[in-house]
């Protein structure tokens, strides 16, 4: 019997309605600076893969989740060419926009089944609701924005807790947080194979693989085929 089902945020629940490098270009137009959207999509892409490895899970354990997205969000810029003398007048006010802008809803587009799916598994007796996200703190302000805090009991982002998915820790502290022990009584859905499916698999919970393309699995994943989803709404097969 499911007595948890905890869910993955970004391209799960909602997605980012425009990619960051399109919205630092557009922000920057505002101030009067021009950077071709291209390239700073390209800039991001370098700079929060340079950044995540020196400083993973958002710089946690040493910085706080703004300073670290202060140093992405400058280093795109300046990579995607912009001078930096430039930049440094109106950069507190880009940085600003940028990183409050995506605490609000017009910054996401929810999925159109979410708030039906999530209301019948509230409805579930005995059933508790969890969300488990690679993000920071800044994940509850998105689900406040978007209408869908109040469905879950509790929230765990990465960079507060200390480890991202797939580290057991964070598996284990939703099963504490929801009352159970049995892990086989939790379930997780997300859209990630190594960081939600494997990761929860790994510590003995049920796990749901949702892929809303067409994606093709890899070989590796054949096995498991039955647990792949392409909606929420198949959530509801697993409840009376």
């Amino acid at each position: 019997m499911v007595r948890l089902v905890a869910f993955d945020c970004y391209n799960t629940l909602f997605r980012v309605r425009l990619s960051p490098g399109v919205l630092y270009a557009r922000e920057l137009q505002r101030w009067g600076l021009v950077v071709q959207e291209a390239r700073a999509a390209a800039a991001f892409r370098s700079v929060y893969k340079r950044l995540a490895a020196a400083h993973p899970n958002f710089g946690a354990g040493h910085m706080t989740a703004k300073s670290w997205w202060h140093h992405v969000v400058q280093d795109t810029l300046i990579e995607a060419g912009v001078p930096a003398d430039a930049l440094s007048p109106v950069f507190d006010k880009v940085f600003a926009n940028l990183y409050f802008g995506f605490t609000q809803a017009d910054s996401f587009v929810k999925y159109p089944e979410v708030d039906s799916v999530l209301s019948f598994v509230r409805s579930r007796p005995n059933v508790k609701l969890g969300v488990i996200t690679n993000s920071d703190a800044r994940t509850n302000a998105v689900l406040e924005s978007l209408s869908i805090r109040s469905f879950f009991d509790f929230v765990i982002c990465s960079h507060d807790h200390g480890h991202m998915k797939p580290h057991p820790s964070i598996f284990s502290k939703a099963l504490e947080l929801a009352g159970l022990t049995d892990p086989s009584q939790a379930l997780y859905v997300g859209d990630d194979i190594t960081n939600d499916y494997f990761g929860a698999t790994a510590q003995g919970w049920q796990a749901l693989l949702l892929v809303r393309d067409e994606t093709t699995l890899p070989p590796a994943f054949e096995p498991h085929a039955s647990d792949v989803i392409h909606s929420l709404d198949e959530l509801r097969n697993l409840f009376p």
